[in-house]
């Protein structure tokens, strides 16, 4: 780090700003990052440990048959179209519903605007439908 440029010490410093440290090691720089996840994931991450649908699906997987779409994603999670599958687990599936529907990003959103937002991280059968009648239930709608 002794030899850098201004030009790559402004770098460093904008890197510093989004807490991306630079390590150096010999004439080598090295870049890291934390990964920050929320705790529903991370729930979600658990649950397909126990579940068998996951594990049928992952084995099949693991032995190399072809399954479109499904993939296993480096974090160990089972994925389907690069979206966290969410077992079917009833308890499970109205956590992530509700943090999606009351965040206080969301400001209740409709069903469809719902079931959009759910789908950019989230996968499960039927979840559009369980979106729709979630959202006919909330009384703040």
């Amino acid at each position: 780090m002794a030899k850098i440029s201004v030009k790559e010490w402004d770098m460093v410093k904008t890197l510093n700003e989004f807490r991306i440290q630079v390590e150096s090691q010999d004439t080598k720089a090295y870049l890291s990052a934390q990964k920050v996840m929320s705790k529903l994931m991370n729930e979600v991450m658990e649950a397909q440990k126990h579940d068998r649908e996951v594990a049928y699906i992952k084995g099949r997987l693991d032995s190399g048959e072809p399954m479109l779409d499904w993939a296993i994603h480096p974090d160990g999670s089972l994925r389907y179209q690069c979206r966290l599958f969410v077992p079917s687990d009833e308890l499970l599936r109205e956590k992530v519903l509700k943090e999606c529907h009351h965040s206080a990003f969301a400001v209740h959103p409709r069903g469809t605007k719902m079931y959009q937002d759910l789908k950019r991280q989230y996968w499960w059968n039927g979840m559009k439908k369980e979106a729709e009648k979630f959202v006919a239930k909330c009384l703040t709608c």
